[in-house]
């Protein structure tokens, strides 16, 4: 007989919780519970209704469990990135696909599974990697950023708009600030300076992003080349 299971994040401590229909009886230390305990559990709050999703039945390449809405990689030798993938279920189809991030178009999961690997990391819906969960987490829920390219070159988001506060913020590893409408650049600010030597941009002065001192925000368009500067000097 299959098994049916679903899973869904636990809004205290935002971690998975699953329900399954091989359990009798709840087990709080594996945080598997029985199906009418799950679904009572997402309808009360407790568990949060977005993050539900059904296991598929399948396993990656590493013998990991694939649920509905899962991020996974396949790694390409012959491409300078590897394809990223989501898990999904396609009504017409009547079956689980992997729908491409970049391109949107879906394959059969099960004819991927053999080279496929879940992933923690997180994406944008476009593809472009955010880092991990926790900071997407941060960035996006906690912050309420969009995280996107400082460039289309590179390889991980390091700008991002906020709509609430209408401020475009910078960020690396090391610092994160955000600007708006009327910030000025200041005598030793970091948007101030590349995050570049001297004898690199000598060479490719077109990768100096740093602004000049006095240089006012006079409109989001403005804010946004301030958090690009920013993430160039801090990067």
């Amino acid at each position: 007989m299959r098994e049916i299971r679903y899973r869904a994040l636990q809004r205290d401590d935002k971690e998975w919780s699953y329900g399954s229909s091989f359990y009798r009886f709840a087990s709080a230390e594996e945080r598997i519970y029985t199906l009418p305990q799950f679904w009572k559990d997402v309808q009360t709050g407790y568990l949060d209704p977005e993050t539900v999703g059904e296991w598929t039945g399948l396993k990656d390449r590493n013998g990991k469990d694939i649920f509905e809405g899962d991020k996974a990689r396949e790694p390409r030798m012959c491409r300078e990135a590897d394809e990223l993938w989501v898990v999904v279920w396609d009504d017409e189809m009547a079956g689980w696909y992997a729908e491409n991030f970049a391109e949107g178009h879906r394959v059969s999961l099960a004819s991927l599974v053999e080279v496929l690997e879940v992933i923690k990391s997180a994406y944008t819906p476009d593809g472009d990697y955010i880092g991990s969960s926790k900071l997407a987490h941060f960035l996006c829920k906690k912050r309420q950023i969009k995280p996107q390219l400082a460039n289309a070159s590179h390889k991980v988001c390091s700008i991002g708009f906020c709509a609430s506060e209408q401020k475009w913020y910078g960020w690396s590893h090391r610092a994160m600030f955000g600007f708006g409408i009327g910030d000025v650049v200041k005598e030793g600010d970091c948007c101030a300076s590349s995050g570049w030597i001297e004898e690199y941009l000598e060479e490719h002065p077109e990768a100096d992003k740093s602004l000049p001192v006095g240089f006012q925000a006079l409109n989001l368009e403005d804010c946004k080349r301030m958090a690009v500067a920013f993430a160039d000097s801090v990067g």
